[in-house]
């Protein structure tokens, strides 16, 4: 128990949890404003839908820093599974909390789930970021992407990297994007850990 908790510590995971519970609160109480999305079409979607995910994306990201890299580098195996523990940790608060403050639709089948569903995928991104980057720049991808996906909306060739951000509540399709993005982001972090860890690249 000691073990963990200096764990938790070291990590800040207490503050980020906080921070996280501080993100879905305001989601909460935001639910009902709408953005626009794109440049030339009148389409709308709830703020939360992109906002929430975009910031508890970056947020986890940044605690995936390691101030500890001499503990980190023993390479026994309670470090990965620590390492999985803090990203299911902080990503189950971002996203459970999503699913139970925001309303069940917003706007056209858009509410908390698909809400969720965003915060577990730019979560996924932001930890395999961290994993090939380095914690440092790691918070940028999870706001670019949601960025684009609001800026640019679906009118561009290359709106497929981000449509799925927009997707509605039901949409098979993006639950699996954020099923493979967060499973591959989390377990490439918890075995290689900030890329930091490993040096500068050669």
């Amino acid at each position: 128990m000691r073990t963990i908790l200096l764990f938790c510590r070291s990590r800040r995971m207490f503050t980020a949890t906080g921070l996280l519970i501080g993100l879905t609160v305001a989601g909460g109480l935001t639910s009902g404003s709408l953005v626009r999305v794109g440049q030339g079409t009148a389409q709308s979607i709830p703020s939360a839908l992109l906002l929430l995910p975009a910031a508890a994306g970056a947020l986890v990201a940044v605690s995936a820093h390691s101030p500890m890299p001499v503990w980190d580098r023993l390479g026994t195996a309670r470090i990965p599974r620590a390492r999985f523990a803090q990203a299911a940790l902080l990503t189950a608060t971002a996203a459970l909390g999503a699913f139970a403050v925001l309303p069940d639709e917003v706007l056209d089948a858009r509410g908390d789930a698909a809400a969720a569903r965003n915060v577990i995928a730019l979560c996924g991104i932001g930890l395999l970021t961290c994993a090939v980057t380095g914690a440092a720049a790691a918070w940028l991808p999870p706001l670019a992407l949601a960025g684009l996906a609001l800026t640019l909306g679906t009118e561009t060739s290359a709106a497929w990297l981000w449509s799925w951000l927009l997707a509605p509540d039901p949409d098979l399709g993006a639950g699996v994007v954020a099923a493979l993005l967060w499973s591959a982001g989390a377990g490439v972090f918890s075995f290689a850990g900030d890329r930091s860890l490993r040096g500068p690249a050669t």
